[in-house]
């Protein structure tokens, strides 16, 4: 028997069903827009969804991540197939920045002696109920969702959702104070003091993504002489100006830079999926 969503999804399955072989069909003039239409009509934007991997989802179609996953089967593909094979040798794993949780999840359903301790962490709230439901779904065990921000220390901070058809560009912005429907506020997280609570010395395996905030949080990380092993982090030089900052700081402590191909960043220009991978020495 299929568990139940804690997220009420609408709509007959075979509509489900009829969308999906749409979504997935050969391309045709239109067929996305035919597929819009449809959705409108039955008024669903929250879709049912079984990636390749076997993974049961329920998505927000009208958030841009959650529709590329639905299209394609992830997002990030090659970013997540590398975090699979790199989350077969790690004990302790993070998902900073989890929003819905793939990589988590995808990490969660390989491991089936459920020996791994997976940490999801996610900051905007509507996103992070998508993370604990896609979950309980698939009634894993061994992924700690947490609700919250990584900082350098406890503290709170202003938190702006820039575009609510991407919320994964929800960020820590310290220049706007916290008026309107787009800021509010959220306690930051330190991830030296997660490691303390839970009785864990190590990391394995991160993956990051807030937004430009990276290097703060890999600061104190290791100032208290933690190095994880590997490390698949955002690198948008154009949009975060610590970009190039934070790959000194992984340099300066014996880290190797390579894009996600395995082949050694030198400095170039166009990184496939904006994502980079640091592996200690």
């Amino acid at each position: 028997m299929e568990k139940e969503s804690i997220i009420k999804v609408p709509g007959a399955q075979w509509k489900h069903n009829l969308l999906y072989r749409l979504a997935i069909s050969k391309e045709f003039p239109c067929r996305l827009r035919i597929q819009n239409i449809i959705r409108k009509f039955w008024n669903l934007d929250l879709l049912k969804y079984t990636t390749p991997s076997g993974l049961k989802l329920v998505l927000d179609v009208t958030d841009w991540v959650q529709h590329q996953i639905y299209l394609h089967g992830n997002y990030e593909i090659k970013s997540v197939e590398l975090f699979k094979r790199l989350s077969k040798n790690s004990s302790v794993v993070f998902d900073i920045g989890a929003h819905i949780g793939q990589y988590a999840l995808e990490c969660s359903k390989d491991d089936n002696s459920l020996e791994k301790k997976i940490f999801a962490i996610e900051v905007n709230p509507k996103t992070f109920t998508y993370l604990l439901n896609n979950i309980q779904v698939n009634n894993f065990k061994n992924v700690k969702p947490i609700l919250g921000a990584v900082g350098s220390s406890k503290n709170v901070v202003n938190i702006n959702i820039p575009a609510y058809w991407n919320m994964g560009n929800t960020m820590i912005n310290h220049e706007l104070e916290n008026v309107g429907l787009d800021n509010y506020l959220a306690a930051t997280l330190s991830l030296p003091d997660i490691l303390k609570t839970n009785g864990i010395f190590n990391i394995d395996l991160i993956k990051i993504d807030v937004e430009g905030h990276e290097i703060h949080v890999f600061k104190e990380l290791f100032g208290q002489n933690i190095y994880p092993k590997d490390i698949i982090f955002e690198y948008i030089p154009k949009a975060f100006k610590g970009a190039d900052d934070l790959i000194m700081l992984f340099r300066d402590n014996g880290y190797h830079i390579k894009d996600i191909n395995n082949i050694d960043f030198i400095g170039q220009d166009n990184i496939l999926e904006q994502n980079l991978w640091a592996t200690k020495v």
